[in-house]
């Protein structure tokens, strides 16, 4: 199920009719010269690849800006699709179905590819107690919609912006240092708590050190950065030693051919930049017919 984060603020169709825009700002000149105004057509989109859908979406804000268009989709979010596969049938105007061809194919096969990459590295991992999520590192302006992708791939949203959540950084960390607040840590959290009582705290560490002095107890997650399989047992010695108990998240280099370590880890999140930032697009294709 989609998170409900998910569904915020963005209008996806005010971004889709800029895409169309910048596609095409004075007309599709081609078309405009060699398709008659009133040829109609059928067309289709085809996987050309497997993996798991995600669009419907957007496939919606395209039914709204071009009514004379018919669509029909054939899958839902979350589906496996095969290669050879229709996901996607329309049928318009010959002008209205070249003119959206490459803004939605391009959507389609971003979206399509982060659900799948998500579903890869679920399925590698194959540990249905950690959780995978994804990070900020998300495209400017559709970043609710990719994060969409990552749950119809069977992720976890981590949180969705700088106000959904408070999470203490290396830089947050180093400039308490340099203003010589660091000792004020634990104070600065319980008025955090305070200021923000109804949001989450995480903080990120980086070594074994820092999750025996940190005080803990006062946040909801701890971020274990860049730490190694061994450490990664010892820093939950660590915590159980101390009495605390929270969500563990694990950050840093986890990659699809790496996951497969953590499977039955006493962790309980891992955090995947490479969900949205490297993700491969879904090979699709669009094409007529009769």
């Amino acid at each position: 199920m989609i998170d409900t984060q998910t569904q915020k603020t963005l209008d996806p169709t005010q971004l889709v009719a800029w895409a169309l825009q910048e596609d095409a700002p004075n007309g599709d000149i081609t078309s405009d010269a060699f398709i008659r105004t009133d040829a109609t057509g059928n067309a289709h989109i085809t996987a050309k690849a497997s993996g798991t859908f995600f669009g419907s979406p957007i496939i919606a804000s395209f039914k709204t800006l071009t009514p004379e268009i018919t669509f029909t989709l054939h899958v839902a979010d979350g589906d496996a699709i095969t290669a050879g596969q229709r996901v996607l049938s329309m049928t318009g105007p010959f002008h209205a179905l070249l003119g959206i061809e490459r803004v939605l194919l391009n959507l389609l096969q971003r979206f399509c590819g982060i659900s799948t990459m998500t579903q890869k590295y679920i399925n590698a991992l194959s540990d249905p107690k950690i959780h995978v999520m994804e990070t900020r590192k998300t495209t400017p302006l559709w970043r609710q919609w990719e994060k969409a992708a990552v749950c119809a791939g069977g992720g976890t949203n981590h949180r969705n912006d700088l106000s959904d959540m408070v999470l203490i950084k290396e830089n947050h960390l180093s400039h308490l240092k340099e203003t010589q607040r660091f000792e004020q840590l634990a104070q600065l959290l319980k008025e955090c708590r305070q200021k923000f009582p109804d949001k989450k705290i995480e903080i990120e560490v980086e070594t074994l050190e820092q999750v025996e002095t940190f005080p803990l107890e006062l946040v909801d997650i701890v971020m274990l950065d860049n730490f190694s399989i061994l450490d990664i047992g010892k820093a939950s010695h660590i915590l159980k030693k101390r009495g605390i108990s929270i969500p563990v998240e694990v950050s840093g280099n986890v990659t699809l051919s790496t996951i497969l370590q953590y499977r039955g880890l006493p962790i309980q999140r891992i955090s995947v930049g490479a969900l949205t930032h490297s993700v491969v697009a879904l090979d699709l294709s669009m094409r007529f017919h009769d």
